[in-house]
């Protein structure tokens, strides 16, 4: 199968069912077959790294999103749905270091950004998010 589209939407469907480890392969087999992604499959492979709460896999995905062009610092679909895995996976600086990054921040990244810091009981540092 060459086409985008039914790849990403095997990936999403997967990753919104609560299946994650089926959307990372369906991932890993759309790459071996030359396809390109978008931020809609970035975002659908994100979403499954967030429910595995795999570090692993950030790392991975954070590279692929780099090499397609998609900085998660420069698109904020791409950052916010970074912002929210790396959070869930444990990687708080990490997340952080996206947020700051970003040049266009909308209340999604906000969000994501103190929800991030309260799951891990840092509270007392969304005043440092949103001064």
């Amino acid at each position: 199968m060459k086409d985008m589209v039914a790849w990403t939407a095997m990936v999403t469907g997967y990753a919104q069912n609560a299946k994650p480890k089926e959307a990372l392969e369906v991932f890993e087999r759309m790459l071996d077959s030359g396809v390109g992604v978008d931020e809609v499959t970035l975002v659908g492979v994100v979403s499954a790294c967030a429910q595995l709460g795999a570090a692993k896999y950030a790392e991975w995905v954070r590279d692929i999103a780099d090499r397609s062009g998609f900085d998660p610092t420069k698109n904020v679909v791409v950052g916010s749905a970074f912002i929210d895995m790396y959070s869930k996976c444990g990687k708080l600086e990490d997340a952080y270091w996206v947020f700051r990054g970003m040049t266009e921040r909308n209340v999604f990244l906000y969000s994501s950004m103190i929800v991030g810091f309260a799951m891990h009981g840092h509270a007392n540092a969304k005043n440092g998010v949103v001064s």
